[in-house]
């Protein structure tokens, strides 16, 4: 028969003997423990207000860059099927992502060739048409190097 803690207590020897198991006393000490830890932090919220609350990451622009990598490409062969062109330029965009989800500003910073400015408008307008979230933190500024295909 199981006996309550109340019980276990009543029947403890009156002259300081000290015969009952020492379980129940690591089961009462475990049970009084546990009422008084407090519960574990709760996950803060990914997103408040629409605004991601962590900065955005290089790693995060370099994913929409390589996905994104064939328009690229395909500016390159438009701009040389129209305009003939034999070497086409290599370049250097630098892209900057403001934090509050704006479209990303590019702008041509180094141009292998001189006179390309077709190809240099179609890469600035597929990479300003790129989307990133809403998020804490100052802009990020990366430059993009974008090389010519090989034929």
């Amino acid at each position: 028969m199981a006996q309550t803690v109340d019980q276990v207590l009543s029947s403890r020897p009156v002259h300081g003997e000290r015969t009952w198991s020492m379980g129940w006393t690591l089961l009462i000490a475990g049970v009084l423990g546990c009422a008084s830890q407090p519960p574990p932090p709760a996950e803060p919220p990914e997103y408040v207000d629409g605004v991601r609350q962590r900065p955005l990451e290089v790693a995060e622009v370099e994913r929409a860059l390589g996905a994104i990598s064939h328009r690229l490409t395909n500016c390159y062969k438009r701009v040389r099927l129209s305009l003939g062109l034999v070497a086409p330029s290599n370049y250097v965009v630098r892209l900057r992502v403001e934090n509050a989800g704006d479209p990303p500003v590019a702008e041509v910073v180094k141009a292998s060739q001189k006179g390309q400015e077709p190809l240099e408008r179609c890469l600035v307008q597929e990479l300003e048409a790129l989307r990133f979230p809403a998020h804490v933190g100052s802009a990020l500024v990366i430059d993009v190097p974008i090389d010519a295909p090989k034929r």
